[in-house]
Order: structure tokens, then C-alpha cells, then sequence
């Protein structure tokens, strides 16, 4: 299940709708490979469907408008949500491609000036340290590094994408604390970053913010009985 924490932590409002779809397939689809204690599997294709359905009704995708759920237990349940996935993430794989051949009219990828890619340089040494440390067995430690160093090259790129972190988050929502805490510090500086570029994106072509006019007088300055050498 897909939760309001998760979409809280990818800020799934910033988006725009088609591209919260997006971002929802993407989620759920990484939950798939999700495995318990046990090596169970934690949300199946059934779960996928709910999810994706219930966000492709509501952001009006046209091509999933004929599906329709299926009655859970249902012996073609298992083989239409399959089949839903592979048509969900078809519309979800376009729409990546058709923003990627326009980044800068990408909505889901951010320019990070040098001091913020500092920043999230140092989160992601810190985050790398935890990962070594925590108590999970080395497969899930190596698929988080790999994931880790991937996020590290993106923050490299002149547009970063924001779905890396939201890939790393959603692979770490189990993790320990300093994990969690790191790589939602890093999420802040990708929404913050991609707040100010909205905010820029807003401005009418051409114009610029208009400047703080200094005061045409100056007004006399007032006489202190005080010491002028107090650091007040």
C-alpha cells in the first residue's frame, strides 16, 4: 500500500498531474521488489493495480480509462493485473520519454546550483556510512549503495532528476534512522531547488523582479546617550 508519508516525501503536489501518475507507477512498481523477513514478497501485482487504477482515475489518463479492478481472488485476478501493469508502465515510460527529450521543460528535474550539490554530497556520505552499518544482509546493503551511487551521478548532471531520490526513499522506508533522516534532507534541498526555479519560471519573459529602492532622504540620525561602542 502507498501510503501519505510516501507521497508526502516526494512532494507529489509540486508535480504536474500526468506526472503524478508518474511518480505513483514508478513508486509502486519499486515496491515489487520488495521482500519481508521471510523473502516474501510485500505488495504483489494486485496491490500494484490498486494503486495505479485509483491514480490513473484520478489524473485522467485516458489510455487505462477502460480498466477496470478485478474481484480480488478471482481466478483471472492475478493475470489482468499483470496485464495492467504492463500497459501502466508503458503510458508511465512515455511520459518519462516525451519530458526527457525536454529537459528544461521537464517538471520533474531540477538545476542544483554548486551549494546545494555540496550539501548532498555530504547527506550521501553520511547516508553511505549508515547503509554500511545497518544490520541488513549484503544483497539490499549492495542494491542501496548502487542506488546511492547512482544519486550521486545524477546530482552531477546540469539538470538532476528528481525521481532518483524518490527511488532511494522508497528502497530505504524501512531503514534506520539516520538513513531516513538523511535522505530526507536531501529531498528538501531537491524541492526547495525546484521551488525557487518554479518561482523564477513565474516571472513574466523578459521581466525582471523589480529592485528595493533606496529611501530618496536620508532622515537624520537620532542622538544616543548610549555608548556607541556596545554591540547592540
Amino acid at each position: 500500500m502507498i501510503t501519505e508519508a510516501d507521497l508526502d516525501a516526494i512532494n507529489i503536489a509540486s508535480f504536474e498531474p500526468d506526472q503524478r501518475f508518474r511518480m505513483i507507477e514508478q513508486l509502486a512498481a519499486s515496491r515489487l521488489v520488495e521482500r519481508d523477513e521471510h523473502g516474501r514478497s510485500r505488495f504483489n501485482n494486485f496491490d500494484y493495480m490498486v494503486s495505479v487504477l485509483a491514480a490513473a482515475q484520478l489524473y485522467d489518463i485516458e489510455e487505462l480509462e477502460d480498466w477496470h479492478l478485478p474481484a480480488w481472488g478471482d481466478e483471472q485476478s492475478e493475470s489482468h493485473a499483470r496485464d495492467f501493469r504492463a500497459h501502466a508502465n508503458r503510458v508511465s515510460q512515455r511520459l518519462l520519454f516525451e519530458y526527457m527529450a525536454k529537459p528544461e521543460r521537464d517538471p520533474n528535474t531540477v538545476a542544483l546550483n554548486d551549494a546545494a550539490k555540496e550539501r548532498i554530497r555530504f547527506h550521501i556520505r553520511q547516508i553511505r556510512e549508515a547503509i554500511e552499518a545497518a544490520a541488513w544482509d549484503n544483497d539490499r546493503k549492495d542494491a542501496m549503495l548502487a542506488a546511492l551511487r547512482a544519486l550521486e551521478a545524477e546530482v552531477d548532471r546540469s539538470r538532476s532528476r528528481m525521481l532518483k531520490i524518490i527511488e532511494l526513499i522508497a528502497q530505504a522506508r524501512d531503514g534506520a534512522e539516520p538513513i531516513l533522516d538523511g535522505l530526507q534532507r536531501i529531498a528538501t534541498i531537491f524541492w526547495g531547488a525546484k521551488a525557487e526555479e518554479s518561482a523564477r519560471g513565474r516571472l513574466p519573459s523578459g521581466d525582471k523582479p523589480k529592485s528595493i529602492e533606496p529611501p530618496k532622504k536620508q532622515l537624520p540620525k537620532p542622538k544616543n546617550e548610549f555608548d556607541d561602542d556596545l554591540p547592540f
